[in-house]
C-alpha cells in the first residue's frame, strides 16, 4: 500500500512541476506582458477593454496557480504518508 501512495505522490509531483512550468509559467508571461502593455505610465487611466483583458488574465493565473498548488499538495501527502503506510 506504501508504494502505491508513494507513485500516486511522485505522479502528482511531475504533474506539478509540469502545469506549474509550462501552463502556470505561460499565463505569468501573459499576464505580465499585458500589465507592461496594456497599463500606462504615470498617472493615466487604464480603458475598460484593457482593465477586463487584465483582470481576465488574472483569473487564468489564479485557476492555474490553484491547479498547480492542489497538485504539490497531493504529491507532499503522498511521499510523506508512503512511509507510515
Amino acid at each position: 500500500m506504501g508504494n502505491a501512495v508513494l507513485g500516486i505522490g511522485a505522479l502528482a509531483g511531475l504533474a506539478a512541476t509540469i502545469h506549474g512550468g509550462a501552463v502556470t509559467g505561460r499565463a505569468t508571461r501573459a499576464f505580465g506582458q499585458k500589465l507592461a502593455t496594456e497599463v500606462p505610465e504615470g498617472e493615466g487611466s487604464i480603458s475598460n477593454g484593457a482593465l477586463t483583458s487584465i483582470r481576465e488574465s488574472a483569473a487564468a493565473l489564479a485557476q492555474h496557480s490553484r491547479i498547480s498548488t492542489f497538485l504539490m499538495i497531493i504529491a507532499l501527502l503522498g511521499m510523506g504518508l508512503a512511509r507510515y503506510l
